[in-house]
């Protein structure tokens, strides 16, 4: 460890001796960063890296019994065994399936196989930016082990973390972190105690509004692993971005129902392809099914259907007090979602495929069936309304045949006899 420092600090000096330093704005102040060259084994993989924290690290240590927060933190970051279990983590952020895997290779492809982008690295030698570029250098020959890197000075080191996240905003060739680092990022941030606003600012988010929803992407994710007993295993749910949005964005609209939106979501993400095209609204699509389940008419619906069976024990009618003294007895229904939990799982917490899956098809069959209901009294409000049309026209018509010598009227007093006994059928 010693060694390495040492090797990076001599580099350090020699790039200041020869102004070797590239401008960067750190807290609205433009700062010379030295430029320095070495070999890419003084370099360490960052044990904080946000991408890989949630989405592995934690996982990780929940299977081993370990705290994440003593585990993969900068004060062990030169430890061996850490350093491999991290590149493991790397690897699988480095898919050859994935898009910006592709893009990031082919970036390397086009400059034949040398370095795109500096990295940015801390006097230690840890990289703060360019953490899979440093793992695919190390997995390709082709390209060269001295790498160019930016080195942090000493005096910025508590602003790492914030450096990392304007890298991300404004650096390219990298992979986007997902939704849930950044919503886990988020309530890390608030859990510390940190405001929205300033929140907002080190992560450059476009609102808060932007911040809101993906804290509550990340809370409806976590709640819902827990809630089948495979916390911090988010592996299983990082491909639903959309649809786990779709369910923040209306828990945000309606957060008394936030449960039973929960709930639906489980439904329908666990279930099969074939049960979600088998059921009454018919999508495989896990967002258009969600969508579908959410609207104004169908919210009410998901409601009833989990206050039916899964009713808190004591969430009975309660009596309110009013401001003049009044006592009122007010609906204190409540769902309780451990009960549907419960219903769905068997002893040992793992998903009951079938009552799973009944259960969804039973929502939505409600569903439709109010859909229909509803489009079938929207039918009949038309027909009312053109019914009432007709009948000022008859009005008008009858002052008028006062008025006329009465031909042609018998047969168009017949054509109106059979349609309104035709209405009169529909109606009964």
């Amino acid at each position: 460890m010693l060694n390495r420092i040492k090797i990076i600090d001599e580099e350090v000096q020699s790039s200041i001796e020869k102004d070797n330093t590239e401008i960067q704005n750190i807290d609205g102040s433009n700062i010379g960063i030295p430029i320095i060259n070495i070999h890419q084994e003084n370099l360490l993989f960052n044990l904080e890296n946000n991408r890989t924290r949630i989405l592995y690290a934690e996982e990780y240590c929940i299977k081993n019994g370990k705290n994440v927060d003593e585990e993969f933190k900068m004060d062990n970051v030169a430890d061996e065994k850490l350093q491999q279990i991290q590149m493991g983590f790397l690897k699988q952020e480095l898919d050859d399936d994935d898009d910006e895997t592709k893009d990031l290779k082919r970036s390397y492809e086009a400059s034949n196989w040398n370095q795109t982008e500096s990295f940015l690295i801390l006097p230690n030698g840890c990289v703060i930016s360019g953490n899979r570029r440093l793992l695919l250098t190390r997995l390709t020959t082709k390209i060269d082990n001295i790498v160019r890197c930016r080195v942090l000075p000493e005096i910025y080191y508590d602003k790492w973390k914030d450096i990392e996240a304007k890298e991300e905003d404004v650096k390219t060739g990298k992979k986007v972190h997902s939704w849930i680092n950044k919503g886990g990022t988020i309530h890390k941030y608030l859990e510390e105690g940190i405001q929205k606003d300033e929140i907002v600012k080190k992560l450059y988010l476009p609102t808060k509004q932007e911040l809101n929803l993906l804290h509550k992407q990340f809370l409806v994710g976590r709640n819902i692993l827990k809630k089948i007993n495979k916390e911090s295993n988010w592996s299983i749910i990082k491909d639903k971005k959309q649809v786990f949005q779709t369910a923040a964005s209306k828990i945000l609209q309606n957060e008394d129902l936030e449960e039973e939106i929960t709930m639906a979501l489980l439904m329908i993400i666990f279930s099969s392809s074939e049960n979600k095209n088998e059921s009454a609204i018919g999508y495989q699509d896990d967002h258009r099914l969600l969508s579908k389940c959410i609207t104004r008419d169908a919210l009410p619906i998901v409601q009833e259907f989990f206050l039916e069976d899964y009713k808190e024990t004591n969430s009975e009618n309660e009596e309110n007090e009013d401001e003049f003294g009044n006592t009122n007895s007010v609906k204190g229904e409540k769902f309780d979602s451990q009960k549907f939990i419960d219903d769905i799982t068997d002893d040992s917490s793992q998903i009951n495929q079938i009552n799973l899956e009944n259960k969804l098809l039973d929502l939505t069959a409600k569903i439709k069936n109010k859909s229909e209901k509803v489009k079938e009294s929207e039918i009949k409000k038309i027909a009312l309304k053109e019914i009432k049309s007709a009948i000022r026209s008859l009005d008008v018509a009858l002052s008028r045949a006062n008025e006329s010598d009465g031909e042609g009227i018998d047969g168009a007093i017949k054509r109106l006899g059979e349609k309104y006994n035709k209405i009169i059928d529909i109606f009964k």
